[in-house]
C-alpha cells in the first residue's frame, strides 16, 4: 500500500538509517566488549541544538580497548570519506556526525518525490470525536493547503525541483531541523501511527507556524526572484504531506489537500 510505500522512504532517507550504513561495516570488526554485539544497533543521539544537525555515538566507549583515543583515531581513519556526513571525535571519545550544508537540498528533493498520498482504508473518526491536539494538527495541515490553494491562484506552484539551497535564513534552518527530527522519529514508530506520536507532530505545527510568519513569501516573491518564495512553497507541500499522511495514520480526517 503507498502508505507502507511513504513509510519505507522516509525511512531509508533517515539521517540515523544513513549513520547505521556507514558505520555498519566496520562495526563487524570492532573488539566488542562481552555484553555488546556486532549486531548491535548504533547508539545514536541528536545533539539538542537546531543547527548545524549534530549526532553523537558512545559506540567506540563500549569497547576493550586500553586507549580509547588512539583506537577512536585509528577507526576513524579507516571511515571511507562521505559526501554527506563531516565525522570527528569529541575530547570524551565520542563519534560525532555532523550532516554536511552540501546533504540538504538532496534529502529535500528526495522528499519532494515520496508520493505521500495514501489508498489505505483507515476509519476516519468524526470531526467532534477528534481531541484537542488532533484539531490543532488538522488547522495546521488545512492552513497548508489553503496557502497552496493561494500560491497556485496567484500562478505560484511548487516547481518539481525548487532552488532549496536559497532556504539558508536562520527561521528556514531552524523549521527544517524540526522538520528532519519530526521526519525520522515518526519514520521508525510503530505502525500505524499510535497517538503518543501527536506530541511530536504538535511540535512539528507550532514550529510551522512560528516559520510561516517569519517567511514573508508573498512579499518576498514581488521583491525579489522568484526561487526563494517557491523553496519556501516546497517547505509548505512537504509539511501538509507530512501531516495529512500522518493524521490518516491516526484516523483523523484530512478534507483538505493540494492539488
Amino acid at each position: 500500500m503507498q502508505s507502507d510505500s511513504s513509510r519505507r522512504l522516509l525511512a531509508k532517507l533517515s539521517l540515523q538509517t544513513q549513520l547505521q550504513q556507514l558505520c555498519a561495516p566496520l562495526s563487524k570488526q570492532l573488539p566488542w566488549s562481552a555484553v555488546i554485539r556486532p549486531s548491535t544497533p548504533l547508539v545514536l543521539y541528536r545533539v539538542k541544538q537546531t543547527y548545524p544537525i549534530v549526532y553523537r555515538s558512545p559506540l567506540l566507549q563500549q569497547l576493550r580497548v586500553d586507549n580509547i583515543v588512539t583506537f577512536a583515531e585509528q577507526f576513524l581513519n579507516q571511515l571511507p570519506p562521505h559526501p554527506h556526513w563531516q565525522i570527528q571525535l569529541t575530547a570524551q571519545g565520542r563519534l560525532e556526525f555532523q550532516w554536511r550544508e552540501e546533504a540538504i537540498a538532496p534529502y529535500l528533493q528526495a522528499l519532494r518525490t515520496i508520493n505521500w498520498k495514501t489508498d489505505a482504508e483507515h476509519q476516519a473518526l468524526p470531526l467532534l470525536q477528534l481531541t484537542t491536539e488532533q484539531l490543532q494538527l488538522q488547522y495546521c495541515q488545512g492552513r497548508c493547503s489553503s496557502l497552496l490553494r493561494l500560491a497556485q491562484r496567484d500562478g505560484w506552484t511548487v516547481t518539481e525541483q525548487p532552488d532549496w539551497l536559497s532556504l539558508a535564513a536562520e527561521g528556514d534552518r531552524t523549521f527544517f531541523s524540526v522538520w528532519l527530527d519530526c521526519g525520522d522519529r515518526l519514520a521508525m514508530a510503530s505502525h500505524p501511527l499510535q497517538l503518543q506520536n501527536l506530541k511530536l507532530l504538535l511540535s512539528l505545527a507550532q514550529a510551522w507556524h512560528i516559520w510561516y510568519a517569519q517567511s514573508q513569501i508573498w512579499g518576498i516573491a514581488k521583491e525579489q526572484p522568484p526561487h526563494l518564495a517557491q523553496a519556501r512553497l516546497g517547505i509548505i507541500y512537504l509539511t501538509q504531506q507530512l501531516l495529512s499522511w500522518s493524521l490518516q495514520e491516526m484516523g483523523g480526517v484530512t478534507p483538505w489537500r493540494s492539488a
